[in-house]
This record gives structure tokens, C-alpha cells and sequence, in this order.
């Protein structure tokens, strides 16, 4: 399997709370619907409650900006909006 540098993720060199971060700049706000999962696991891997063989941790993957309106408008229907 290959998979292209800019679709890796780091999760030592995550610290935590580093999410937070992403969520408080205006820039990136935007962009934090795309990152959040592998943001979340990188924490809860750091915070020791991450089974790395885990179901969860297999399907993550990075999503693009239009995977990520859809599953908004998705989550929307299915609340009733």
C-alpha cells in the first residue's frame, strides 16, 4: 500500500490538547470538521485509552472538504433540519 505523505499523520508528534488550537484560530476553524477524528484519536491514544488494533482507528482517514459537507448535510437530516 502507498499512501501519499499529505495524507499522514503524525501522533507522536501530537501533543495534548493540540486541538484545541485548530478549533480557537479563526484560519483553521473552518477546516476542523476534517481533522477532528484523527485529532480526537491522537488524543485519546495519548491519554492511553486508544486500542490501536481497534476497529475506529482502522477506518480513520483523512476526509476532503466535500466528504465533509456531505456527511454535515447527512447528520443534518437525520435531526430533522
Amino acid at each position: 500500500m502507498t499512501v501519499p505523505a499529505s495524507k499522514l499523520f503524525n501522533i507522536s508528534a501530537y501533543k495534548p490538547g493540540d486541538y484545541k488550537v485548530f478549533f480557537a484560530d479563526l484560519r483553521t476553524r473552518s477546516n476542523y470538521m476534517v481533522w477532528v477524528e484523527m485529532l480526537l484519536a491522537a488524543e485519546e491514544y495519548h491519554a492511553g485509552n486508544l486500542d490501536l488494533n481497534s476497529s475506529k482507528v482502522k477506518k480513520l482517514r483523512v476526509m476532503d472538504d466535500e466528504e465533509v459537507a456531505e456527511e454535515v448535510t447527512e447528520e443534518e437530516e437525520d435531526d430533522g433540519v
